[in-house]
């Protein structure tokens, strides 16, 4: 009843000035006039701006497309071998791989409208291919097959083929393919530079001008106005409308401020008024801009006007039924505002004397609230930070995958491919665990953490793992092994006469092994503090390496970690994890260590073992893998070759992982059709949520969430809520029902999170959608 009320306050502040401007007949004309010429400029604007934002949509539809055809033929394997063949054209089985990678190129030109022609250059054959054809020679390519505008061959070749290019477009220009001359956009994409800077292949697309254009005049043109597109880096890319030419010359882009990411003004072009809207693509950062001439908007303005003079003149009832309509849809956004913070109002205050007041609460409670919710995330990200560490460093992970995510949620970014622990001990810490000792301890690891800063910079990761020891974390890439060990080794010298003279604290470094997985961390961190527990107090090294432990090339390494993930990414059917520990185990023992024959047959045993392990779990006879047989099981204590016996271990656990794979990719295939039935049938359920479908199917909500994305490619919320908007969006064409009855209806709570849901995906709200339709 209260927020009733309010609402009928608000109307009446509307109504009572449009009854008193009616007493007034001189003022109302002008009152009239006035708010007719914003009126219809903002509705003129928010037109023009929605039909360009959907030609953005259109254009960034397109560009995905073109992404995606550009990745698919650079990561094409047959056009990959082309990028090594020098003479291609000496050997027919080469002649037959170029043939078929012109196929490829063939299916990217009739699979998309927009690209004219596709071709790509091999800088070490010197092959240029397209769909059609393949030439041996860049000087005739260039000069009778393409040829851009009026560059010459040297200026195109080094612009376009010795430059690199990172999915760039060139502007509209006159291309001329087979003696026809075409307006073209240019997509250019080169290969990644080799360590020299050598370019090896170039990819040419020739986006359609015409095509281009056409889909810049689906928007909304008038009689005068035009519309272009600019790229990132503000050139023009194509331009459709009446003012496309200018005396022969391609009109210039407006010199307008476009601070924000859309919007709408007025400028002046060539001494005419002019009404521009822009509005800048988040896909590619291209901006779009339509003009249209301001006095087509002023024309409606004055038949309002005269509309409503008549109007007014004719009946004084007719006047007050108009005014009583403006007012109620200026107050209708109002309302709206009061409807969405009348929870956000502050308790104190919940009989706000006008909607101002009520709006205003509503406003400070929810900075209140925010400024909450920020003051706790602040201070609870430090924790969440050295929970993750202390989790990544004692291998509570997964995989990869995990690791990498939650790296992404706390908002730490690591440069590099290669990783690295180490651990760092305060020396001559040694007492009872006075208030004392503890400040004083903590006082030299702060002095610690701080000179470490300073000397390796923000790129390591520094975490407390006992009273006396802090771990360092670091990632490297760009450079070899030995180089960074060099750096690090220098680092810790520094480090270590820095705490040493200034501070009069002694400490001990100890390293692990550098790895190239991130879930091989916690293998580096073992390794670190194994070193640590193992240290040579007589050696001079700064650092104890882990590699440096003497007595570790005598024993196999096959730690109980390591035999622990070689069995669980089994169990996952993960091969690609798998092989990788098991490559690892071979570097170790076959190649890098001088194992005694008898320590190798152990190795083997144990290899064997964990097989036999997996083998009684899994319920998987051994003897039945197809790529091997039983004999050389039966025989495994001859080990007459440790190489061909570590290879028949390698191809079971791939047997072992394809048969798990392929059981659970038969039992996902029936879970999710059954799991998409019940959705599908009971979408519009306001209960529908992960929690309902994994009770109902008895499994967790991780497992559907995660199934849904592998076999449907979508996640859950988004799939529910595009059916439910789709079945509202068919209500609001096909109905005159209200919101909040389509909301209802709809399987939405309440008609504030249905207008959030259908703004956020369609871009406009459910009203204006209705309105339209």
């Amino acid at each position: 009843m209260l927020l009733k009320e309010k609402k009928h306050k608000v109307l009446r502040r509307f109504l009572i000035p449009y009854l008193i401007i009616l007493c007034v007949p001189l003022i109302i004309g002008l009152f009239i006039y006035n708010q007719a010429l914003i009126v219809i400029k903002n509705n003129a604007q928010e037109s023009s701006l929605s039909k360009l934002k959907q030609t953005m949509y259109v254009m960034d539809s397109k560009s995905y497309e073109i992404d995606r055809m550009l990745q698919d033929l650079l990561l094409n394997k047959k056009i990959n071998n082309l990028l090594t063949m020098e003479s291609p054209y000496r050997d027919r089985r080469n002649i037959s791989e170029v043939l078929n990678v012109q196929d490829d190129f063939y299916q990217v030109g009739i699979n998309n409208k927009l690209i004219r022609e596709v071709y790509m250059y091999f800088k070490k054959s010197e092959i240029f291919l397209s769909s059609k054809a393949a030439y041996i020679n860049p000087d005739f390519f260039y000069g009778y097959v393409l040829k851009f505008g009026d560059m010459k061959y040297s200026e195109w070749k080094s612009k376009i083929l010795d430059t690199y290019h990172n999915k760039e477009y060139l502007p509209l220009m006159n291309v001329t393919i087979n003696n026809n001359v075409y307006p073209v956009i240019p997509y250019i994409q080169s290969n990644v530079p080799d360590a020299k800077g050598n370019i090896n292949s170039v990819i040419i697309m020739l986006i359609d001008g015409k095509e281009i254009e056409n889909l810049l005049r689906n928007s909304y043109i008038q009689n005068g106005g035009f519309i272009y597109i600019l790229d990132g880096k503000g050139r023009q890319i194509s331009i459709a409308g009446s003012r496309k030419l200018e005396n022969g010359i391609q009109a210039k882009p407006l010199d307008i401020v476009m601070d924000k990411s859309e919007g709408s003004l007025e400028s002046k072009v060539n001494g005419e008024n002019m009404v521009v809207s822009y509005t800048v693509s988040s896909y590619n950062n291209w901006k779009y801009v339509s003009v249209i001439p301001a006095s087509i908007v002023m024309e409606k303005v004055n038949s309002i006007i005269n509309i409503v003079l008549v109007i007014f003149i004719l009946s004084l009832v007719v006047g007050i039924l108009i005014a009583y309509v403006l007012a109620y849809w200026n107050s209708k956004p109002v309302n709206e505002i009061v409807t969405n913070l009348v929870d956000l109002a502050d308790s104190k205050n919940p009989n706000a004397r006008n909607d101002f007041e009520l709006i205003k609460s509503g406003i400070i409670g929810l900075t209140n609230k925010y400024q909450e919710i920020k003051e706790e995330l602040n201070q609870q990200t430090p924790m969440l930070r050295t929970a993750f560490f202390y989790k990544l460093l004692y291998g509570g992970f997964n995989n990869n995958e995990e690791i990498e995510k939650a790296f992404s949620q706390n908002g730490i970014n690591i440069i590099g491919n290669k990783y690295l622990v180490m651990v760092i001990q305060l020396n001559g810490f040694l007492g009872y665990l006075t208030d004392d000792f503890l400040r004083e301890l903590n006082l030299a690891k702060i002095i610690l953490k701080n000179e470490i800063s300073k000397l390796a910079g923000n790129d390591h990761q520094i975490n407390d793992i006992d009273f006396d020891m802090i771990s360092v974390f670091a990632s490297f890439d760009g450079y070899i092994e030995s180089d960074f060990i060099k750096d690090v080794e220098d680092n810790a010298s520094s480090l270590y006469d820095l705490m040493l003279k200034n501070y009069n604290i002694k400490i001990s470094i100890s390293a692990g092994n550098i790895y190239s997985r991130l879930s091989e961390i916690s293998r580096s961190f073992v390794e670190a503090n194994l070193a640590a527990d193992n240290k040579d107090c007589d050696s001079k090294n700064i650092v104890n390496w882990y590699y440096s432990i003497p007595g570790n090339e005598d024993y196999f390494y096959y730690p109980m970690d390591m035999e622990i993930k070689l069995m669980n990414f089994t169990k996952a059917g993960d091969w690609e994890e798998v092989k990788y520990i098991l490559d690892r185990c071979y570097e170790q023992n076959i190649l890098k260590r001088d194992l005694a024959k008898s320590m190798q047959k152990y190795f083997i045993y144990e290899m064997y073992g964990t097989i036999i392990k997996l083998s009684d779990e899994l319920q998987l006879n051994i003897n039945t893998c197809p790529l091997e047989k039983a004999e050389k099981w039966r025989n495994i204590r001859k080990m007459e070759a440790i190489e061909e016996t570590y290879d028949t271990i390698t191809k079971t656990y791939q047997f072992i992982c394809a048969k798990i794979k392929e059981e659970r990719h038969s039992r996902n295939e029936k879970l999710i059709k059954s799991i998409k039935e019940y959705v599908d049938s009971d979408f519009l359920e306001p209960q529908m949520s992960l929690a309902l479908v994994a009770d109902k199917f008895g499994i967790t909500e991780q497992y559907v969430s995660k199934l849904f994305k592998e076999q449907i490619g979508d996640n859950f919320s988004s799939y529910v809520e595009n059916f439910r908007l789709k079945y509202s969006c068919k209500l609001l064409s096909d109905t005159n029902l209200s919101i909040e009855k389509i909301a209802v209806m709809a399987g939405y709570s309440g008609a504030n999170a249905f207008r959030k849901a259908f703004k956020r995906v369609n871009g406009v709200n459910p009203k204006g959608y209705q309105f339209t339709n």
